[in-house]
């Protein structure tokens, strides 16, 4: 989520605001596309409500749901054999809104457009009742620094995979720890998580693209300004992934980052600095329980 510009120009989409809108969204597993409620017959609850506020020095905001499930009744559900529908409802509101001012679901373009997908809803589907399998983890960084250059991305977290077979599903979720506190000016952190063949890659490509869902790609670019007096600054991920292939070698899950200055003010040689509180995390789930 990303607001609208502060001041009129080219990149305005709707009327210019300096206020910082507060957004709330839920999950719902619903039987219908536009069911924006929890209803008896109509749909159910996923997750709560989550409540944040997007100030114009942040600009972008990521929600992150990481505990979002049901399990659905051995009577089925309450619309029966119809299609369901994972909905993300969401609401913007401030006191002082009005007549064409807007939130922007995805980022702002120079040309007025807003430029998405930068965000999914992903789902795990499991039979069953199984015990939630041990998570693989790693905690210590690849990296301690990410290059305030947007042409520069950096490997911070990675974690091997053996003998992925067709039909596994991994759950990821990641968080990432940076400060810009010795910096004068706001950093942008944006981060994506990949399947790769390699611990240094940084882009979706090789073996890990052909056997994968998403082309391997787990969560998708996105990100947050990091405001120097706010350090350290949180990033969150969750993806899944589905195997469409066995490997049949080696792979990896990989936590990239890259950093910009976007208000400006940052020289050569500048890096957001990776603090501690950073891991990633995977479970995997073997093929026999894919729903």
């Amino acid at each position: 989520m990303t607001t609208d510009c502060a001041r009129a120009g080219a990149g305005c989409v709707g009327n210019p605001y300096s206020f910082a809108p507060t957004v709330r969204a839920r999950l719902l597993l619903a039987r219908d596309r536009d069911v924006i409620e929890v209803a008896e017959g109509r749909a159910l609850r996923l997750s709560d409500r989550r409540q944040e506020r997007i100030g114009q020095r942040e600009h972008h905001r990521v929600l992150v749901f990481t505990r979002a499930e049901i399990r659905i009744p051995d009577r089925g559900l309450p619309w029966g054999h119809r299609p369901s529908f994972v909905n993300l409802v969401l609401d913007a509101h401030h006191p002082a809104a009005g007549r064409g001012h807007v939130l922007l679901i995805g980022e702002n373009e120079p040309d007025g457009t807003v430029g998405t997908d930068k965000g999914r809803i992903n789902a795990l589907r499991l039979r069953g009742d199984p015990p939630r399998p041990d998570p693989l983890r790693a905690r210590s960084a690849e990296h301690g620094k990410i290059p305030v250059d947007r042409e520069r991305r950096t490997v911070i977290y990675s974690l091997p995979l053996e003998r992925l077979g067709e039909g596994a599903q991994l759950a990821v979720q990641a968080r990432l720890a940076t400060s810009s506190a010795h910096l004068s000016f706001p950093t942008r952190v944006s981060t994506r998580l990949i399947l790769a063949d390699r611990r240094d890659q940084t882009d979706l490509g090789g073996r890990a693209r052909e056997v994968a869902s998403f082309g391997g790609e787990i969560a998708e670019n996105n990100g947050l300004n990091c405001l120097p007096g706010a350090s350290p600054c949180l990033t969150r991920k969750v993806g899944v992934l589905r195997m469409s292939k066995p490997a049949r070698r080696r792979l990896f899950v990989n936590l990239v980052a890259v950093s910009a200055d976007p208000f400006g003010g940052g020289r050569p040689g500048d890096a957001v600095r990776v603090v501690d509180g950073g891991e990633l995390e995977v479970v995997r789930y073997p093929a026999r329980l894919k729903g």
